[in-house]
């Protein structure tokens, strides 16, 4: 699996994103055209050309890439059911993962939280870890309950069901040994010390990859 992340700040602006969409295919372009906020389209480019360089890596031009989705709108690739890919942004941050087997991913800034959020979507498990965090520090506990959030949308992301707060995986998504005997895996880092990434997969391989930062203007210079 690979797994790179991005900063799209320097895509803020809507000269550049009319400019760059051009480099992706008809579908990638519909999603940064799809989006109304400036912020919105540099997040939906940023992704699209992160996934064009994990393509490329595997020798396949995006443009010609012709997707798909599923019932619960996951897209994927007609072209090659042995790829597969899952996208995220939040903020100015944006990430993909891509390998030959089912994957998700998800990236959070770092965030507080309330006890009625705790309260309504959370497993006793996770509740637990939490509260007990929020004892000794709170930004412990903001970055407990972050990870937690990532852990559950990129499982989400890997059954392609979406965030699900009754599914089994995702309430237990703390539990690495519940997810394991369940055919799952789950790794979550800090990324840019205020962003939490998980990245979830049926492969225990997933345990070794270290996200990659990629730089915008390398791509540019690398002519993706």
């Amino acid at each position: 699996m690979d797994v790179y992340y991005m900063d799209i700040k320097c895509l803020m602006d809507l000269d550049k994103i009319e400019y760059y969409k051009q480099g992706l295919s008809a579908y990638r372009m519909k999603k940064v055209d799809k989006c109304k906020l400036v912020k919105n389209k540099a997040q939906s480019l940023g992704a699209g050309y992160l996934l064009a360089m994990l393509l490329k890596d595997r020798g396949i031009d995006e443009p010609v890439i012709t997707y798909s989705e599923n019932g619960h709108g996951k897209p994927y690739m007609e072209n090659d059911e042995n790829i597969h890919f899952s996208i995220t942004h939040s903020e100015h941050m944006v990430a993909v993962c891509m390998d030959n087997a089912l994957c998700g991913i998800d990236i959070e800034m770092i965030r507080s939280f309330s006890p009625a959020v705790l309260n309504r979507f959370f497993s006793e498990y996770d509740k637990k870890l939490i509260e007990n965090a929020q004892k000794q520090n709170e930004e412990k506990a903001r970055l407990i309950f972050t990870a937690s959030w990532t852990k559950k949308e990129a499982l989400g992301k890997l059954s392609g069901k979406g965030l699900d707060f009754e599914d089994h995986l995702q309430m237990n998504a703390f539990d690495d040994r519940y997810l394991k005997d369940n055919g799952i895996y789950i790794k979550t880092d800090k990324i840019e010390e205020d962003f939490v990434m998980s990245v979830s997969s049926i492969k225990s391989e997933v345990k070794n990859v270290s996200p990659r930062k990629i730089v915008f203007e390398q791509i540019i210079e690398n002519k993706l």
